[in-house]
């Protein structure tokens, strides 16, 4: 699997490692909850932001904020995975070098504008 981890204070990298649920949840440190940030029709792709479900009450320092379009804004603590998913399959699936391109630069933000869902 193919996708960038952000950790808390840290710069946005590429990480390879086998797509299970425990992998995941231990680049996350326990379990996971998603948030989709992008969908694409034409190519039945989304790209997701995982981290840890209980963020609120692990850890301290926010690592990310969302910002929506209706406003509502929230501040993701702990670290981030941003994975591409295919919806025809429900699987994640590698990013592209094209994704991983646009998604490096969007996540170098501390706040994060979320327009297109």
């Amino acid at each position: 699997m193919k996708a960038i981890f952000v950790g808390t204070n840290r710069e946005p990298f590429v990480i390879e490692f086998e797509g299970k649920l425990e992998h995941y949840q231990a680049l996350v440190e326990g379990r996971i909850e998603k948030i989709t940030i992008s969908e694409n029709e034409k190519t039945m792709r989304s790209i997701d932001l995982i981290f840890n479900e209980e963020f609120l009450f692990l850890f301290e320092t926010i690592n990310r904020t969302l910002i929506f379009e209706n406003g509502y804004a929230i501040g993701i603590r702990g670290n981030i995975l941003c994975l591409a998913a295919d919806e025809s399959t429900g699987e994640y699936v590698d990013l592209t070098d094209e994704e991983i391109k646009h998604y490096i630069s969007f996540l170098k933000n501390d706040k994060l504008t979320i327009t297109n869902i």
